[in-house]
């Protein structure tokens, strides 16, 4: 069974060009210690697909990936800024010598906040070593 609305009508097909403006991002982050440090494009809207944690100490350390309100710092910039409060975020224990890969098909987005758009990790442990590749997009 075939509908009339169904059958081409000899119109022709316009091709048309998808423009991708989102821009790469990414960055890797050592931990100095128990602490806080941010970042992020600046400006925009900023999403993280992957976060790759590697402990390279023999116990397990507490990493957490967080939207951050800031205060301080430049406007468009996550530098040397101050978080003045934790937003939602991900948490995770990477065990004593391993890598963690966290991937999110629907990514975690980070809005711009007070005109900054950043992000933050906390490594809550002060000893060990652990880096945290970041990746992601912005636009």
């Amino acid at each position: 069974m075939r509908s009339r609305e169904s059958q081409a009508k000899g119109g022709s097909v316009t091709p048309v060009m998808i423009v991708n403006t989102a821009k790469p991002f990414f960055r890797e982050i050592v931990n100095r210690g128990a602490g806080v440090q941010t970042f992020g494009p600046g400006v925009g809207t900023f999403a993280v697909t992957s976060i790759t944690l590697t402990n390279y100490d023999s116990g397990c350390q507490r990493v957490r990936i967080f939207q951050p309100v800031l205060s301080g710092g430049t406007y468009g910039q996550c530098a040397d800024t101050t978080v003045s409060a934790f937003g939602a975020g991900v948490r995770a224990i990477v065990p004593g010598n391993q890598t963690l890969q966290l991937t999110f098909p629907s990514p975690i987005v980070f809005p711009a906040v007070d005109g900054q758009t950043c992000g933050a990790i906390s490594f809550q442990s002060s000893n060990g070593l652990v880096y945290a590749d970041i990746s992601g997009y912005s636009n």
